[in-house]
């Protein structure tokens, strides 16, 4: 899950330029560190250098999924096409999100089908472009339509309650996560200011929080977007993906929302809090007061030859004629000096933070780095190939996994730990 807050502006911050005082820290018996805690004007900034768990205490996600839904042929119902979400319910049922046909499915805690509904069209509880399914407390199943600025309400049952729409204008919205005191993080993208026709860019994403009605409670701030590179190409201005670019991700548990920009190794942790007016009068809500800064101190050198093999690999993944479009501009492309520090967040029941490791089309990766509430860094998780995480529960890992021939299926793994 996700959540919101009034931001400042996210600005990454080494340690060494910090007026800090260390507070505590770890060390092995042979006096290397764990982790250190520091303190910069009242943010705890824990810098981690090993993992915790020793090897006995690891934890492991079983390779074979305990629950399997989809299928090659057959029953339509377990057909998977464009899967954009999944969550278990209380009971066990697993409600999925089928953007390709338009679908919201509900499945019992042993993958058979029980109801599906929506489909394609404009009226209530149908969908143009579903992208987002998130749960509230009471089992109560929310889904986010992209083209109609859409958050429509379904019962456990799957039954229609009420919807309401972000509001239009220059802002084009989306929703990223709800949050439990019943609000939602929504995001819209601010182009960059840049007049350039080449070059790098880097554009920024206005972020603000909405009460389940569709009304504005607060603006949270910009933080910036993914790195593209814009370039000119058989007259026209191309604007690409970075090759090894930096990207924002962001995840919450509860009040606190986790940001990271991949500026550096570090995730921050803003929360909301109540705060008295200096007057002594009334309590407010502060939203996004950053509280903890999580770190590493480890860094991968980009190199030549990983550069040419990782946009040679982007190239050839484009169809024929936009390839040909993206080759000269891509050709400019400058070289990062190191390697993004991760690809996503996520956070578990228990409100630990669940960090993947890079990847990328020359060099996937399926390890995770599971952050304990704190801030330490317990340890590491290897997770299924082809596996995209929807839900992290106690004991277990729910989300879309793709087989050779990239047929979807919505998977959950027995987590042990």
């Amino acid at each position: 899950m996700m959540n919101s807050y009034r931001f400042a502006r996210l600005s990454w911050i080494l340690v060494s330029e910090l007026i800090a005082v260390t507070l505590s820290g770890c060390r092995r018996e042979d006096g290397t560190g764990l982790y250190s805690i520091a303190d910069s004007a009242g943010v705890e900034i824990v810098t981690n250098h090993s993992p915790m768990w020793s090897e006995a205490d690891a934890w492991s996600v079983d390779p074979d999924p305990a629950l399997s839904i989809g299928a090659v042929a057959g029953d339509p119902a377990h057909e998977l096409y464009r899967v954009t979400g999944a969550v278990r319910l209380s009971d066990g049922t697993i409600a999925v999100l089928s953007s390709g046909s338009h679908e919201l499915r509900l499945y019992d805690p042993a993958g058979r089908h029980l109801r599906s509904v929506g489909g394609e069209g404009e009226g209530p509880g149908k969908f143009q472009s579903p992208l987002g399914l998130y749960s509230l407390a009471g089992d109560t199943v929310v889904v986010w339509d992209a083209r109609q600025r859409r958050v429509s309400f379904f019962d456990r049952a799957g039954e229609y309650v009420r919807s309401f729409t972000l509001p239009p204008g220059n802002n084009l919205w989306q929703v990223q996560d709800l949050f439990d005191d019943r609000t939602l993080l929504a995001t819209a993208t601010i182009r960059s200011a840049s007049g350039d026709e080449s070059g790098p860019r880097r554009a920024e994403n206005l972020y603000a929080v909405f009460d389940l009605e569709g009304d504005s409670i607060a603006t949270l701030g910009l933080f910036p977007d993914g790195d593209q590179y814009s370039g000119s190409s058989q007259g026209w201005v191309v604007l690409v993906a970075q090759v090894f670019g930096r990207t924002t991700h962001v995840a919450a548990h509860g009040t606190a929302l986790y940001v990271g920009t991949n500026d550096a190794n570090a995730i921050d942790q803003y929360v909301n809090q109540p705060v008295g007016l200096p007057d002594g009068g009334e309590t407010v809500l502060a939203y996004g007061r950053l509280v903890r800064s999580i770190r590493r101190d480890t860094v991968v050198p980009v190199t030549a030859a990983m550069f040419a093999a990782e946009r040679d690999a982007q190239l050839d993944a484009r169809e024929e004629g936009i390839r040909e479009l993206y080759e000269p501009v891509m050709a400019e492309m400058p070289q990062p000096g190191t390697l993004p520090y991760y690809s996503a967040i996520e956070t578990d029941a228990d409100a630990n933070v669940w960090v993947r490791h890079y990847s990328c089309r020359t060099m996937p990766s399926f390890e995770w780095t599971v952050f304990d509430p704190q801030g330490r860094m317990l340890g590491d998780v290897m997770l299924p190939e082809r596996f995209d995480v929807y839900e992290i529960g106690g004991d277990y890992v729910l989300g879309r996994w793709r087989d050779e021939a990239n047929v979807e299926y919505v998977h959950l793994h027995r987590l042990s730990k």
